[in-house]
């Protein structure tokens, strides 16, 4: 892809693997642009505040937006916007997926593992149904 070249700071190695990501999931190539200088703006950031890469979490994120807006940047994002860029440097294994408390983790029923098992063209019954 031609075009400028902006600075990415601290995450200038993923500009070429964050593109090939966001083009095979089927992002317009302006929308990838766009995301792309999102990605340079949080990378400059990154520098400016010592954060390394394998930092990067969604409260970076909040910390990154707030310094936006603190800034008056008249291009607003949201927390949503972040989501791509988080994912694909979680998949690229640049940074981690978050821990999840044990106090927070969802517990299964481990009779959740027979209907998993069921052939598709059989009718999984749930309690209180009165459908036949």
């Amino acid at each position: 892809m031609s075009g400028t070249r902006r600075k990415a700071g601290r995450l200038g190695p993923q500009v070429e693997g964050y593109r090939a990501w966001l083009a095979h999931r089927g992002y317009t190539p302006a929308t990838v642009r766009n995301m792309l200088k999102d990605l340079g703006q949080v990378g400059v950031w990154m520098s400016g505040t010592g954060l390394e890469a394998v930092q990067v979490d969604e409260n970076a994120m909040v910390a990154f937006l707030a310094s936006r807006q603190a800034a008056g940047r008249r291009r607003a994002l949201g927390p949503r916007a972040m989501i791509p860029l988080l994912s694909y440097l979680r998949e690229a294994g640049v940074t981690v997926y978050p821990r999840i408390p044990a106090d927070r983790r969802v517990q299964l029923d481990p009779r959740h593992r027979l209907h998993t098992r069921l052939p598709p063209h059989l009718p999984v019954r749930v309690r209180g149904d009165t459908r036949t």
